[in-house]
C-alpha cells in the first residue's frame, strides 16, 4: 500500500508505522521483524537501546539497520549461524553489537 503513496506521504506513513514499530504509542513496543518488513530500498531501520533476539535476521536489498550505538544496541543470536543476513547492494548495518552466533554475526549476500 506505502508503494502506491507520493513520496511525502509515504515518508509520514513510514514515520507513524516506525512510531508504533518503536514502541512510542501506548501499548506498542519496538518489533524488529516487523519494522524490516516494512522497510523498502532506501529506508534506514532505527533500532532503540535494548537487547534483542535474532536468527539469521535478513535485512531487504537498500536498507539500513542503524541501532543506538555498538553498547547501547545489542542483537543477541544465541546460537543461530549467521546472526543478520544482508541481502543486495546498498543494504547496510551500523551502531549495533552482534552476539552468540556460531559462525558470523553479519553474512553479506548478493
Amino acid at each position: 500500500m506505502l508503494n502506491y503513496l507520493a513520496p511525502r506521504m509515504r515518508q509520514i506513513h513510514v514515520a507513524l508505522v516506525a512510531l508504533c514499530l518503536a514502541g512510542v504509542l501506548p501499548g506498542t513496543e519496538f518489533n524488529l521483524v516487523a519494522a524490516l518488513k516494512v522497510a523498502h530500498a532506501g529506508d534506514v531501520v532505527q533500532i532503540p537501546a535494548g537487547t534483542y533476539a535474532i536468527d539469521g535476521l535478513e535485512v531487504p536489498t537498500g536498507v539500513a539497520l542503524r541501532g543506538a550505538g555498538y553498547r547501547a544496541t545489542i542483537l543477541n543470536a544465541h546460537g543461530a549461524t549467521n546472526g543478520l543476513v544482508l541481502r543486495g547492494a546498498g543494504s547496510a548495518v551500523s551502531d549495533v553489537c552482534i552476539i552468540e552466533a556460531t559462525e558470523s554475526g553479519i553474512q553479506v549476500q548478493g
